[in-house]
């Protein structure tokens, strides 16, 4: 047998060897883990196409959503953000807010309310109106055709908050 065919056996081993010995470990995936994954959900685009927006909830019970200009740079990512909307005219934005999984628990616990805020936020300058103590009334039982929600009063009763857009604001 020549030489040529034992150096080009003896190069390929030794490579494959090498490869072999530096190949990287790859650490085992614990349930610890899992509370980390976000998947992306409720994916929206504005009726004008510049804006965007998702939630991205995690297992663990905390989300957040983004919104975001597709045609700049411009990128908001709130904590606890869901269920938003872009208004008709492409103009405004609105979502909830609710507290970190951890508050809401303690809050249960304790038996007080865990409140969600209405967000209504300019997509012009990206001001926001804030509304407290939010509960989503069911679109069957909405008469307006922007934002209907039912917040606690002052009185301690419910009251119909319906947000229509905002002119010019």
């Amino acid at each position: 047998m020549s030489q040529t065919p034992l150096r080009f056996l003896f190069v390929a081993l030794l490579g494959s060897a090498f490869c072999l010995g530096s190949a990287q470990v790859k650490r085992t995936l614990k349930p610890e883990d899992y509370g980390q994954w976000e998947t992306l959900v409720a994916p929206l685009i504005s009726n004008d196409g510049h804006w965007i927006s998702y939630q991205l909830p995690r297992v663990d019970g905390d989300s957040r959503l983004v919104i975001r200009n597709s045609d700049g740079p411009e990128k908001a990512d709130i904590p606890g953000g869901k269920s938003a909307q872009f208004s008709d005219d492409s103009k405004w934005f609105g979502y909830l807010i609710s507290p970190p999984k951890a508050i809401a628990e303690k809050l249960q616990e304790e038996k007080k309310p865990v409140e969600t805020r209405f967000a209504l936020r300019n997509l012009a300058n990206g001001a926001e109106i804030m509304y407290e103590g939010i509960v989503p009334v069911p679109k069957r039982e909405q008469e307006c055709r922007s934002a209907c929600l039912s917040r606690c009063g002052k009185g301690g009763g419910w009251q119909r908050l319906c947000v229509d857009q905002p002119s010019n604001r």
